[in-house]
């Protein structure tokens, strides 16, 4: 299977944040806080998160740390990028 990209998962976040938030900057918060518990249920479900690999034939390397690790990166790294368009920087996941 194929590893999948950030935005697959920030999509149902900012549905489920979206509902009763009127402020953008309430909804952007929502959006991170939520983005984490989908996140944050995925390790030990079947799913890895990691990155695209670097050499040719090497499509997904996972990160290979702990849970929280893993949230933790995710949400330092989340704060370097403007857009969802730059998430794919930050991991993929893919099925084990």
């Amino acid at each position: 299977m194929a590893p999948v990209y950030f935005i697959p998962v920030r999509e149902p976040a900012e549905v489920i944040a979206g509902r009763g938030s009127t402020e953008a900057q309430v909804r952007t918060v929502k959006v991170r806080t939520v983005t984490l518990k989908l996140i944050g249920h995925i390790p030990g479900r079947g799913v890895q998160i990691g990155d695209i690999g670097p050499h040719e034939g090497e499509a997904f390397v996972p990160w290979d740390i702990p849970r929280d690790q893993a949230l933790h990166r995710v949400a330092a790294e989340r704060k370097q990028y403007e857009g969802p368009l730059d998430y794919v920087r930050i991991c993929w996941f893919s099925a084990v």
